[in-house]
């Protein structure tokens, strides 16, 4: 779990980007700015690409970005996000140009309109014109944040020219557009995704760029959290799985720190059915007498891996609330995992500063009693040492969560496990306590 919040990566509460749900974001980093992280050579003479004038410009605002305070993220990142678009003509940049500044696009509302119109002209049977129409939907879908129905991209899916387009950078949103219709579909039917997800499996291989690949990894994660066993899933995940593997060697050594978003990727998915880690704690609520998740053994355990800061972790409490309840008395336990982070937040809402306790865990702990009975925590809270759920459970992103069987195994992980609606989450755990003769 990170500790700088500025650095760390909230999946839908990220200060960089739109708020929006998590299947609706791509972290506003370098590294999700694909035609960067395949890394475009300067011209050697004359004056330089669209494409390599973009990426200096991504650069600098990443290294101004590292360097910001907290304070530093909102208005006057706006206003340099402004500038870099100022630097290019819509119309002189192709649809995979268009992909890579999508994100700075959806935050500056002058471009969003003629951005569209662009896109949409571009429209047409080539993969430019199929990527096109990927990054349209994907700008609509920011601007009227809401995610789009299954069907809207079911052509785009079954597009011939898929594969090719995922060769280049920008049609990695198609992924992110399947991941937000999976999540948010209370019904989804798996027959009927079988057509596109066998498309898009054969589309997916190891020429797709890293952040396509990392992009694809997500969805992935977002499928098996709705049916991990599920036979459309499996050559997705095997092929998946070696774009991933593909894209550790080839980057430009700039980018080398995408190896531990890679490698947690792949980690995860290495967890299921196998016994999870211990995972020892430093503190607990009262009450919670556990002092490692293997205590746990014996039960259905929902490791639920948040933090005061981040707002959709705190936005689940009434769904926790009501799955606690449902579940009390039976071998079900809900433990919420948090790390000492150097301040605490009382309301991430409210844009209130936090109170902080760097170089004092006891005074965080000691907030921590108080916010359980502020907020009506009802189930366990327990701190973990800083960096146990990344080197443990490989967690990069908030909310997350792990669902344990009672052979203390790891039956699912995921962002998407976090975010399930709570008859569904119920479901599933009522499912698992079948499965191993609990009632």
């Amino acid at each position: 779990m990170r500790i700088d919040r500025a650095r760390a990566r909230c999946v839908s509460c990220n200060r960089w980007v739109v708020a929006l749900p998590a299947f609706l974001l791509v972290s506003l980093l370098v590294p999700a700015f694909p035609a960067v992280a395949q890394g475009v050579s300067p011209s050697a003479q004359g004056e330089a690409t669209v494409s390599e004038r973009l990426e200096g410009g991504l650069i600098e605002l990443e290294r101004w970005r590292q360097t910001a305070t907290l304070a530093d993220l909102d208005l006057p990142f706006q206003r340099r996000v402004g500038e870099l678009l100022l630097a290019y003509d819509l119309d002189e940049l192709d649809p995979w140009d268009m992909g890579i500044l999508a994100d700075l696009i959806a935050r500056d509302q002058t471009r969003q309109i003629p951005a569209a119109r662009r896109l949409a002209s571009m429209k047409d049977d080539t993969p430019a014109g199929l990527t096109a129409d990927i990054v349209r939907t994907w700008l609509a879908m920011q601007r009227l944040r809401e995610p789009v129905e299954f069907t809207e991209i079911e052509d785009m899916l079954l597009h011939p020219a898929l594969g090719d387009a995922l060769r280049r950078d920008g049609a990695h949103r198609i992924f992110s557009l399947a991941q937000g219709a999976v999540a948010t579909s209370n019904d989804l039917d798996f027959d009927r995704l079988g057509p596109g997800l066998e498309a898009l499996s054969g589309a997916a291989s190891d020429s797709m760029p890293v952040w396509t690949s990392l992009a694809a990894a997500q969805l992935v994660e977002t499928l098996q959290a709705r049916d991990r066993d599920h036979p459309a899933l499996a050559e997705l995940r095997t092929n998946v799985r070696a774009a991933l593997l593909a894209r550790r060697t080839d980057r430009p050594a700039r980018f080398a720190h995408l190896d531990d978003g890679i490698a947690d990727a792949l980690k995860r998915v290495s967890l299921l059915d196998r016994p999870a880690p211990p995972l020892a704690f430093e503190w607990t609520s009262e009450g919670f007498d556990a002092s490692t998740l293997a205590d746990l053994e014996g039960r259905v355990v929902l490791v639920d891996f948040w933090a005061t800061w981040c707002r959709p972790c705190v936005a689940k409490f009434p769904a926790r609330r009501e799955v606690a309840q449902h579940f009390a008395g039976r071998p079900v336990t809900i433990v919420g995992i948090t790390a000492v982070q150097g301040y605490h937040y009382w309301d991430p809402f409210d844009n209130s500063p936090p109170a902080v306790t760097q170089g004092d865990p006891q005074r965080e702990f000691e907030l921590m009693g108080d916010y359980i009975g502020l907020r009506d925590i009802t189930w366990p809270i327990a701190f973990v040492a800083p960096e146990a759920t990344r080197d443990e459970f490989f967690v990069d992103a908030l909310p997350h969560a792990a669902l344990l069987a009672p052979d203390g195994t790891v039956y699912m992980i995921s962002e998407a496990l976090a975010l399930k609606p709570t008859a569904d989450l119920s479901e599933l755990i009522e499912a698992v306590l079948a499965e191993h003769g609990l009632e």
